[in-house]
């Protein structure tokens, strides 16, 4: 059964003098755009994939990269995603450097169900007797649309096309964190893709934040070159543009450019990192005062926005998931070490093996105990005199001994 879902004639203006019904709409829109659950299994685990036989046919999800159909509609521009024409950079050298983002078919079905050609030929043998919309071709009790499908090869009606889709690149270049790269460009030549707010293929598109729920980590799938089953529902980055211009990303760290060689920056305004304090989106510690309170409730608390290498082993910021301590003013743990916590190298926060998480009321990490409030400066150096860190969680005389309360 096809999931159904309505539209106004305004928001699918397909054909203003005899609209889609509801089942057609629903080909037209989802019909081979999803990968098929059936085939594969993740019950074991949820990078583990085992592919089966899908046991339904016909099947309305796709079950190779030659079935698939990208989403032929934008419903918020009320534009056609890509022409009802073959790619000839896929027909001619194999392969389109454009991918998703291309204005053009790139597979049979993107073709045959586009909708100024679905139902616009007579079918002549058919697999779809019991479901006759699932069928591009029309049948005996079904009208012809084949005056739909003669558009795309009017001169008037391309140019047409072509001057919509540029009113629509000049009105979208005003930078928004939540649309940045979410939308298709139309525009194939003329500009720099790196200036560009709209996506040029699928390696430069992003999922909008507000829409959809992910992390800012790469999906382990996406990073072994593999295509994830999940698609726009798994909840980790599939490139690094929706990783960079994550919001848990973007703008925390400091351009490579930054403070001199600005001008040199290949991205300008359009840059994922600051190019300046007054851009940079975390608490800068290196501008606060370096006292007891800063060493109980600052320090190790936000991520290194420095890109260059340094002393880590002297830097007030973190710079991994270990040396990372929660705010004790935004988080309460005890001065006890969690059982659960890895005590080895981690790669991220989610690899430390407490179920709690950030919610954790122990601490975490190499930092977190020593710099408890309940904890510092109440234990003696064991270096004492010869100590020579400015950040040692222990006293070193009784003068800057604290007492435990």
């Amino acid at each position: 059964m096809v999931h159904h879902t309505s539209y106004s004639n305004s928001m699918f203006p397909f054909d203003s003098t005899r609209p889609e019904n509801l089942h057609s709409q629903d080909v037209i829109l989802h019909y081979k755009t999803r990968p098929c659950p059936s085939i594969f299994d993740r019950s074991t685990s949820p990078l583990s994939v085992t592919f089966r036989t899908c046991p339904q046919l016909p099947c309305l999800f796709y079950h190779s990269p030659e079935e698939r159909r990208r989403p032929v509609y934008d419903e918020n521009t009320q534009t056609y995603l890509y022409q009802p024409l073959f790619c000839q950079d896929l027909r001619n050298e194999g392969f389109c450097i454009r991918g998703d983002a291309c204005n053009y078919c790139h597979t049979q079905n993107e073709l045959n169900y586009h909708p100024m050609y679905y139902k616009s030929k007579p079918c002549g043998y058919c697999n779809f007797e019991n479901n006759p919309s699932l069928c591009p071709n029309y049948h005996l009790d079904e009208s012809s649309k084949k005056h739909l499908s003669d558009r795309p090869k009017n001169k008037k009606a391309k140019e047409q096309i072509q001057s919509r889709n540029e009113d629509y690149y000049n009105q979208s270049q005003i930078f928004d964190l939540d649309t940045f790269k979410t939308r298709p460009c139309h525009k194939k030549e003329g500009h720099n893709p790196k200036f560009c707010v709209l996506y040029h293929h699928d390696k430069d598109r992003r999922r909008p934040t507000n829409s959809y729920t992910y992390n800012s980590e790469i999906c382990p799938l996406t990073n072994k070159g593999l295509e994830c089953p999940d698609g726009d529902n798994c909840k980790y980055c599939h490139n690094k543009v929706e990783q960079l211009y994550h919001p848990e990303r973007y703008k925390k760290k400091f351009c490579t450019k930054h403070p001199n060689d600005l001008h040199k920056c290949e991205y300008g305004d359009f840059c994922s990192f600051a190019h300046d304090e007054k851009e940079i989106k975390i608490e800068l510690l290196h501008n606060l005062k370096q006292d007891e309170n800063f060493y109980l409730y600052k320090y190790k608390t936000v991520f290194c926005p420095y890109i260059y290498d340094h002393d880590r082993s002297q830097c007030m910021y973190a710079h991994n998931a270990q040396d990372y301590r929660r705010n004790p003013k935004q988080y309460k743990y005890d001065p006890i070490q969690c059982p659960y916590w890895s005590q080895g190298q981690i790669l991220s926060y989610e690899e430390g093996g407490c179920p709690k998480q950030m919610d954790c009321d122990k601490c975490h990490g190499w930092k977190e105990l020593e710099y408890h409030s309940a904890y510092y400066k109440t234990k003696s150096c064991s270096n004492g005199s010869k100590c020579i860190k400015k950040d040692c969680p222990f006293f070193h005389s009784n003068a800057d001994k604290r007492y435990q309360l």
